[in-house]
């Protein structure tokens, strides 16, 4: 907003506010003319005075009013009581303040308590005026102190004073006396011109023509007002612009009187203490060092007091003027301008309340301030709601006839057409623009904007600039060489050949050396060295930058893990665990979409606090993603610069990841190592390093990101995948406090227990889920040809009697664990291709058997003990027998040859039978026979009831089952 427009805003508030005001306040007051010549009464005047002047002045008031409301008209009940109520609003007014402006008389009762105040003050003074006059008297005995002129010069001081201090509250009362006499005075005396003027009618004697003035006119000068305002309103914005403009005004003026009357208060106070405190303030006045005490009292004292006889005159003469203009007046204008003088000054006698050096003023200063703010915005809070009053009401008056007398009109109007000035200059602003550039591209392409010539040609007899009659413009045909032409490609041309240069010089800049080995240049060993050091420098930049690139990874990382712990909530309560952390990271970052005004109700605030949370999770989401994105990128270089190793060296990597606990480098060297189907390598090293204690904290980063990409696993490798879940899992049951430990390792994913004893029963806390829980009922149909080498090692590695507490309770979590994968196992095999890794990995864990070159054996490991051995082909012969039981008539049917082969050798091994016995060896071949018959008759008992219903059933379906198997199980 531009000063001017303040200046009119200023203009059109205060001149419609005072308009309102005069004509509502006239309205509500007593309808009975009061002459201005009889307005005021003097304060000095005696009481028979008083009531001749009442007297006087009732008598005046019946004749005036009917001439009043005779040329009133009916108007005459707006007009007529205005001057009065002036007149009692502003005596009214200063009686007031005329109460908190005088002080009361001090009494020299010496029960009053001031003067038992002052009294102390005084003994105190006078104790230190005898420890000084001792000083005096000791020093002109010794000569040892003050010296004798300075005696001289300090003696009469001596004796002044002390006459002074048992005085100052005499002196202090006269002054307050003298103060209030001459306030009162004053006020008085300008009274009483007035009071002297009216009953003498000096101004009429001196030829006066106030009695002639019409109030006819009056009337007229006061409707003017009223319309002027009526326009003015309507020309500032309408009543609602105005109201919200006058709300910080008319509260900035009730703090103002707030203010001055707190600091007139405190001004009464202040005189008090002053005068109490004026023993010591005399006393002060002895040394040179402490006289600008004295002087600050006494400057203080003054001003107090001095104050009530400036405020009385001020107001008694501005309403001695007001009444003379308005007596004198021979036009309406001058009347009105006689009142403004009489209300006006109210206002500006508050500015006397500014006595800089007191504290009065000091503390309205402050107190000014202290408002400042609060006023401030309540002012902003309100400009908004005015401006867009303002704004309904002009374009309600832009769609309303246009009226003359309608400040709104006029206002709509102006605003009309000021935009289709502006709107009008864009155009032509746009149009020339257009025409210049089409002008110039014409003179690029060496041609020129012509006129017709021939039929319809300009007046002009050559050539000009022209376009035709639907606008177009109107080219030359031939082509010619212009300077716009000829610049624009040289300049072009440079332009290319400069680029080319720079392109050439950064070349050679980058590459100095061989630059100069090329061209046979010998350089000295200066420049040599600096070639070299050009090299390192760019080393040293590119270290920086990739130094740069990590620290900003690390410091998004930061944030969002930041971010990520804002937003953790109790598991009980469901409450912010960290509130401030919340509010200052997710809260701020949600911006203005995150407030929700207290105003709103039933459907917004729905939608509002809708919108508010979807901003608070979008904050949280984008802090994620970010960091998810950088990592993928990060995971994506690693994975590549992996895929280029040998498996040797990924291994290694690997190895180095997991040691720096480098996540993007862990999960690029598990997704290289499963594209190449080595997934019991990843169990083999996560095994290793996830053991030991702290390497994989629930609820942190690192875990999170490895869960994920494990469970990325889950069809290749369903350990692995489980795993990751595990993770997930019990990441859950740390937050919400049902589990304690906060790490969580390979062991416990096997064996469902936590390093954490629990105190109360001293056993190892168990854990929700694990892997035997975990892999039931989990699809086995898309593994990958080393899964079972990875499960068989977990498997070996927990299923010990040193975590279980016996050997047999370790066969037993085996035996549980095998029979868990069962189901899934007996649907995957006849899914799988005959001779393939999967279907013979499947059968050695199911069987315990190897296959080797097309025969089965038992598959025993290194490590393993005789009775470790014996222990586990019990656990395959369960297992095996169990597969049996669970296949189906339809199973039997689809049952392949390298399953019933491993089913037959796992029997077969029970009765001494011998895959790998040497051929030649008669007994060792006739004994192989005897324990495959004999394992035949066992399956064929297992499988008995499956066989029964085989035969019963629909005899084509036996055509698909192997011949082998057909015959092995007597269906042939």
């Amino acid at each position: 907003m531009s000063v001017l427009e303040k200046l009119k805003r200023i203009l059109f508030v205060m001149g419609s506010f005072f308009a309102s005001l005069f004509l509502s306040v006239s309205v509500i007051t007593t309808p009975v003319f009061a002459d201005p010549t009889t307005s005021t009464t003097s304060d000095t005047t005696s009481t028979t005075e008083t009531s001749t002047s009442d007297t006087s002045s009732d008598s005046s008031t019946t004749q005036t009013t009917d001439t009043c409301y005779d040329e009133s008209g009916s108007l005459g009940w707006l007009v007529c009581p205005s001057t009065g109520f002036l007149a009692k609003a502003t005596d009214a007014l200063y009686g007031i303040i005329e109460d908190f402006l005088v002080v009361e008389p001090l009494s020299s009762d010496t029960d009053n308590p001031f003067h038992q105040v002052w009294e102390i003050f005084r003994d105190i003074t006078n104790i230190v005026f005898v420890i000084f006059l001792l000083i005096v008297i000791y020093s002109q005995l010794t000569g040892v102190g003050i010296s004798n002129y300075g005696i001289k010069k300090v003696l009469p001081k001596i004796i002044v004073s002390a006459i002074l201090i048992n005085l100052s509250y005499i002196i202090c009362a006269l002054f307050v006396d003298l103060s209030n006499i001459i306030g009162a005075s004053l006020k008085g005396l300008f009274s009483g011109i007035e009071s002297s003027v009216t009953a003498t009618g000096m101004l009429a004697a001196a030829g006066s023509s106030s009695t002639e003035l019409s109030y006819s006119a009056i009337v007229g000068a006061l409707l003017g007002t009223v319309a002027i305002g009526g326009i003015a309103i309507g020309a500032a914005g309408g009543l609602g612009y105005l109201f919200f403009s006058l709300i910080p005004v008319l509260l900035g003026a009730v703090v103002a009187v707030f203010i001055a009357f707190i600091t007139i208060s405190a001004r009464q106070a202040f005189v008090y203490l002053l005068i109490m405190i004026s023993p010591l303030a005399f006393v002060c006045s002895l040394l040179p060092n402490t006289e600008k005490w004295f002087d600050q009292w006494k400057k203080s004292l003054t001003s107090m007091l001095f104050f009530y006889p400036m405020f009385s005159a001020l107001f008694g003469a501005c309403s001695l003027v007001g009444w003379v203009i308005i007596a004198s007046a021979e036009k309406p204008i001058m009347l009105v301008f006689g009142m403004a003088i009489k209300v006006v000054p109210l206002f500006m006698s508050w500015s006397l309340l500014k006595m800089s050096g007191t504290l009065p003023g000091q503390i309205s200063a402050a107190l000014t301030n202290l408002t400042r703010r609060p006023l401030g915005a309540i002012s902003n809070a309100t400009r908004d709601a005015a401006n867009l009053r303002r704004a309904e009401y002009t374009a309600r008056k832009m769609q309303q006839p246009f009226n003359f007398a309608s400040g709104g009109s006029w206002r709509a109007r102006n605003l009309q057409r000021r935009y289709n000035r502006q709107a009008r200059l864009k155009t032509l602003e746009a149009q020339t623009q257009g025409l210049l550039e089409e002008e110039r591209m014409a003179r690029l392409e060496g041609k020129r904007i012509v006129g017709r010539t021939g039929s319809g040609a300009p007046i002009y007899a050559k050539e000009i600039s022209g376009y035709d009659n639907n606008g177009r413009p109107i080219y030359r045909d031939r082509v010619n060489e212009t300077k716009e032409l000829r610049s624009e490609f040289t300049a072009r041309e440079i332009g290319l050949r400069n680029a080319a240069s720079k392109a050439r010089i950064d070349n050679v800049m980058s590459t100095m050396g061989t630059y100069l080995e090329q061209n046979g240049v010998v350089v000295d060993s200066e420049f040599g060295g600096h070639i070299h050091q050009q090299g390192q420098n760019y080393l040293e930049l590119m270290t920086q930058a990739q130094a740069k690139r990590r620290n900003d990874i690390a410091d998004k990382r930061f944030y969002a893990n930041s971010v990520r712990t804002a937003g953790l909530r109790d598991a009980e309560t469901n409450e912010l665990i960290d509130r401030e952390a919340y509010d200052r990271l997710i809260t701020r970052g949600a911006g203005a979409d995150a407030y929700v005004s207290s105003t709103l109700t039933g459907e917004a605030l729905r939608e509002a606090e809708t919108q508010r949370n979807a901003a608070l999770m979008s904050v949280q989401a984008d802090a994620i993603d970010a960091i998810e994105a950088e990592r993928k990128a990060i995971t994506a270089k690693y994975t590549t610069y992996m895929g280029k190793q040998v498996t040797k060296e990924v291994l290694r990597v690997y190895e180095q990841m997991l040691e720096a606990k480098d996540i993007e480098g862990i999960c690029a060297a598990q997704n290289t190592l499963a594209m190449r189907g080595d997934y019991d390598k990843i169990v083999e090293h996560l095994q290793e390093y996830m053991d030991r204690e702290g390497y994989v904290e629930l609820g942190t980063d690192f875990a999170n990101v490895l869960a994920l990409n494990l469970l990325g696993m889950k069809d290749a490798d369903p350990e692995l995948a489980r795993l990751g879940k595990h993770i997930n899992v019990e990441t859950w049951a740390y937050t919400d406090g049902s589990r304690h430990s906060n790490h969580v390792t390979f062991k416990e994913f096997m064996t469902g227990k936590t390093d954490y004893i629990d105190p109360t029963t001293g056993q190892a806390e168990s854990t929700k889920y694990y892997a035997k829980t975990l892999l039931q009922g989990t699809g086995v149909k898309g593994i990958d040809r080393t899964f079972y080498g990875g499960l068989d090692t977990s498997i070996d590695t927990y299923f010990t009697a040193e975590n279980y507490g016996s050997e047999e309770a370790a066969d037993q979590a085996r035996k549980d664990l095998m029979y868990a994968m069962l189901p899934q196992i007996i649907s995957a095999l006849p899914g799988f291709a005959a001779d393939s890794e999967q279907i013979l990995n499947t059968l050695n864990f199911l069987t315990g058997m190897k296959n080797k070159n097309g025969k089965w054996k038992v598959d025993r490991k290194d490590r393993d003990s005789d009775e470790a051995h014996a222990r586990k082909q019990a656990v395959y012969d369960e297992l095996t027998a169990s597969y049996l039981k669970g296949l189906t008539a339809n199973d039997l049917i689809g049952l392949k040859t390298n399953t019933y082969d491993a089913i037959l050798a796992r029997f077969a091994t029970k009765y001494g039978y011998d895959a790998f016995a040497d051929p030649a060896d008669t007994a060792a071949q006739s004994r192989n026979a005897a324990a495959e018959e004999r394992a035949r008759a066992d399956l064929r008992d297992i499988l008995q009831p499956q066989i029964n219903a085989l035969r019963t059933g629909d005899q084509a379906q036996l055509a698909q089952m192997k011949t082998k198997i057909r015959t092995a199980l007597g269906l042939l």
